[in-house]
C-alpha cells in the first residue's frame, strides 16, 4: 500500500480549521515525487516528521512525544499534552493488488483505500476503516517503511572500512554487499576484490543516476594499512581525478547517488524523506538532485517526498506533485494551510513564497508554450511523455526536449499581451489551442513569427483521447473517493433522460451527468489526468501534439538564449 493523505490535528503547527476548507489540512501525496516548499517556519520539516509518525511500525505501538501536540493549543487550553484527547491523525493509504492487512487475526486482501485514525492519548487504540466496511481495531497493517536521508555536507575522497561514518558503510554495503567485513580486503586477493566491487557499486550506481548524469567510481586500495580505501571518479568526458578534487556539487550528487542505492525495502513499500537537500549547491546541480530524486521513484513501490525552498527543486512539467504549505490566521486559530493546486496563475503563490522575481526559472526557459486553461497547464506533459514511452512517431526524446519547454496559462484570451511579455525576454512563444471557439482579433494582430497550433475545429483539449476513456475516468475517481458509485455505461441513460443537453459540448454534458448523479463537481485537470492514464498511446489523437513537438523543436532551433543542462 502507498500513502496518499495525512490530515493532523493538534500535532506540530496543524490546528483543526472548519470543514469549508477542510482540504486546506489535508497533506496528499503523489505516487510517485511529492513537494513540499513554502517559507520559512510554516511546517515543511515537521511534514516530513509526520510521514514518520504516520507510518513508523505498528502504529498502536508508537508513542507521540509531547513536543509534537500543537503548542499554541497547549497555551490556549491551560491542558498538559497529554491530554488532548482530540489530537492525533487520519491518514488515507491505497491499497493494491498486492496489499494486504490483517484484521482480527483474519487477512484481508484487494484494491482500494484504507484509513487509519490515530489518537495520541489511546496510544493502544487505533481504528481502520477499509472502503467496504466499518472500522475496526485489533489490526496488523503492512505498512510503508521509511527511510530519511541525511546528505553529509562534506565527502572526503576517501572511505574508511575498518572504522568508516555513515556515509562509508553504506557506500561499503552497495559496493560489496550488506555482509561487509573488513577481512575481505586482508591477503593477496584484495585487488580482485576492489576491481569487482568497483564494478558492482557502478551497477547499482547506475540504476539510480539519471543517463544524462554520467559518473564512475572507482576503489583504490593503496592507503588499506591505514583502514582507509581512497576513491576516484570518471565524469562523462573521461577525466580520472581523486574524488577529493571534485566540486562539491558532485560529490553530494554521488553521496545522495550512493545512499539512495544502499535504501533496501525488500519487497515492501517504501517511502524516501529529504529535507532541503539541494543545500549549498549551484543550480545545475539542484536541478540533478531533483531528476535523480524523480528517476528513483519511478521504480515500483517506491515513494519520494522532499522539502526544499528551491525553484530548481520544482519542475514546472509536474505542477500536481507541488505542496504550498503557510501560515495563516483563520478566524480565531493561526495554523500551517497547504495549498494542493500550487500552480495555478502561473506559479504565482509559488513564486510569492520563494521570493522569485518574474524571470525566474518556473515562468520562462528558452521555449515558453501558451495554453488557454489550466487542463492544458496540469495534463499537456503527461500526455506527450506517454507517446513517448510508445515510442510513438514524432515523439521520440520529447522528455529531453520538454526540460528546456514552460508551459503558460494564459487565462483565455490574454495570447497578445503574455506573448509580447515574453518575447521581451528574449524567449521563443508557442502557442497551443483549443478549436472549439473563434479566435479573438487580437490573436491576428500578432506577428506571423509567433508559432501557433490550433486543434480541429470544435475540438478541445480533452477530444485528445476517445470519450469512453473520459468516461471512465470520471467513473473512476468517483469510486476511489468512496463517496459514492457511478459506472460510465450510465452516461448514455443519462444523455436519453436529458434531451435538453444535445446541444452542448461533451465535457459539459459529463460536467452536468456529474453532478446530476453523485452531486460531485467534475475536477476538469485530474479527470484528464485520470483519462491519460487509462487511455492506451495508440488511441490518443496525435496528430496535432505531433505538430506542436515540431513546432517546439524549431522554435528550440531558432532560439540564442543558452541552454544550461542539469
Amino acid at each position: 500500500m502507498w500513502l496518499q493523505c495525512i490530515q493532523p490535528v493538534h500535532l506540530g503547527p496543524f490546528q483543526p480549521i472548519p470543514d469549508e476548507i477542510e482540504d486546506a489540512n489535508k497533506l496528499y501525496f503523489e505516487r510517485d515525487v511529492t513537494v513540499l516548499t513554502g517559507g520559512n517556519d510554516v511546517g515543511k520539516s515537521y511534514a516530513l516528521r509526520l510521514i514518520e509518525l504516520v507510518c513508523a511500525g505498528r502504529l498502536e505501538r508508537v508513542l507521540v512525544p509531547e513536543d509534537d501536540i500543537n503548542l499554541l493549543r497547549c497555551y490556549k487550553t491551560g491542558a498538559a499534552p497529554a491530554s488532548a484527547e482530540e489530537a492525533g491523525w487520519s491518514a488515507w493509504f491505497k491499497l493494491e493488488d498486492d496489499s494486504s492487512a490483517h484484521f482480527k487475526g483474519q487477512p484481508w486482501h484487494g484494491a482500494g483505500t484504507l484509513t487509519v485514525q490515530r489518537h495520541v492519548s489511546r496510544p493502544v487504540k487505533m481504528t481502520v476503516i477499509p472502503a467496504d466496511g466499518p472500522g475496526r481495531a485489533n489490526v496488523n497493517l503492512d505498512l510503508p517503511s521509511v527511510k530519511r536521508i541525511e546528505i553529509p555536507d562534506a565527502i572526503p575522497g576517501q572511505v574508511g572500512f575498518r572504522d568508516g561514518n555513515a556515509f562509508d558503510q553504506a557506500l561499503l554495503r552497495v559496493a560489496f554487499g550488506p555482509a561487509f567485513s573488513a577481512s575481505v580486503l586482508d591477503g593477496r586477493a584484495a585487488s580482485a576484490r576492489l576491481r569487482e566491487a568497483s564494478k558492482t557499486l557502478n551497477a547499482r550506481l547506475e540504476e539510480v543516476l539519471p543517463p544524462t548524469l554520467s559518473f564512475t567510481l572507482e576503489l583504490d586500495g593503496n592507503d588499506r594499512s591505514s583502514g582507509m580505501l581512497n576513491l576516484h571518479v570518471e565524469d562523462g568526458l573521461g577525466a580520472l581525478t581523486p574524488l577529493e578534487l571534485r566540486g562539491a556539487g558532485v560529490r553530494r550528487l554521488l553521496a545522495l547517488a550512493v545512499l539512495l542505492a544502499d535504501v533496501d525495502f525488500g519487497d515492501r513499500y517504501g517511502i524516501v524523506l529529504l529535507d532541503e537537500p539541494e543545500t549549498g549547491l549551484h543550480a545545475d546541480a539542484q536541478r540533478a538532485v531533483r531528476f535523480l530524486l524523480e528517476r528513483y521513484a519511478q521504480q515500483a513501490k517506491r515513494q519520494v517526498v522532499y522539502a526544499t525552498h528551491s525553484p530548481c527543486m520544482i519542475n514546472p512539467w509536474r505542477p500536481e506533485t507541488v505542496r504550498l504549505l503557510y501560515r495563516a490566521r483563520h478566524r480565531d486559530k493561526v495554523t500551517t494551510l497547504i495549498h494542493r493546486w500550487a500552480a495555478h496563475e502561473n506559479w504565482l503563490p509559488v513564486r510569492d513564497a520563494l521570493g522569485m522575481q518574474l524571470d525566474d526559472s518556473l515562468l520562462w526557459s528558452a521555449v515558453v508554450v501558451c495554453v488557454e486553461g489550466k487542463t492544458e497547464f496540469v495534463c499537456l506533459r503527461p500526455l506527450l511523455r506517454k507517446l513517448e514511452e510508445a515510442r510513438a512517431p514524432g515523439f521520440d526524446a520529447v522528455g529531453e526536449l520538454l526540460e528546456h519547454v514552460t508551459v503558460v496559462d494564459v487565462e483565455g484570451d490574454k495570447y497578445d499581451v503574455v506573448c509580447r511579455l515574453i518575447r521581451q525576454f528574449g524567449v521563443k512563444p508557442v502557442l497551443f489551442l483549443d478549436g472549439d471557439k473563434r479566435q479573438p482579433a487580437k490573436l491576428q494582430s500578432l506577428h506571423d513569427s509567433v508559432p501557433r497550433v490550433q486543434l480541429p475545429e470544435g475540438k478541445t483539449f480533452e477530444d485528445l483521447v476517445p470519450q469512453k476513456y473520459y468516461l471512465q475516468a470520471v467513473a473512476a475517481l468517483i469510486c476511489e473517493s468512496g463517496a459514492t458509485t457511478l459506472a460510465a455505461s450510465d452516461f448514455e441513460n443519462w444523455e436519453k433522460e436529458k434531451e435538453d443537453v444535445a446541444n452542448r459540448g461533451f465535457v459539459r454534458r459529463a460536467k452536468a451527468w456529474l453532478k446530476d448523479r453523485t452531486d460531485r463537481d467534475l475536477d476538469k485537470p485530474e479527470t484528464m489526468r485520470k483519462a491519460i492514464e487509462i487511455c492506451p498511446a495508440e488511441e490518443v489523437e496525435s496528430a496535432t501534439l505531433r505538430e506542436l513537438v515540431t513546432k517546439v523543436r524549431t522554435a528550440m532551433g531558432q532560439n540564442t538564449t543558452t541552454l544550461v543542462s542539469g
